[in-house]
């Protein structure tokens, strides 16, 4: 599984990718999707005849990394008053209703 240190810098905290030997820091993962991917994912809600304009796409794709940042630095910060180091599934389980909710 997939985990993520949380890290209190100077600048602000940070998570790093916790795969073993020493992280370099950075922040939340860039949430990097494919436009066709993203249009495959809203023309499966629609039937053939709607199209998808390039703008709804575009504002889409922003949304969606909106959504990922926000739950990556909810579940950090769950992680850290739980006093855990590293973010885990629990986690983001533990902010995902109300991450829901808010969006």
């Amino acid at each position: 599984p997939h985990t993520w240190r949380c890290e209190n810098t100077a600048r602000g905290r940070f998570m790093s990718d916790s795969d073993g030997g020493g992280p370099a820091v950075q922040q939340a993962p860039t949430l990097k999707m494919r436009d066709e991917v993203l249009k495959q994912i809203l023309a499966s809600g629609f039937n053939e005849e709607h199209r998808i304009a390039p703008e709804a796409l575009s504002l889409t794709s922003s949304l969606i990394r909106a959504f990922a940042a926000e739950a990556a630095h909810r579940a950090a910060r769950e992680a850290e008053s739980c006093g855990s180091d590293e973010v885990t599934p629990e986690h983001l389980e533990r902010v995902l209703p109300q991450l829901l909710l808010d969006f």
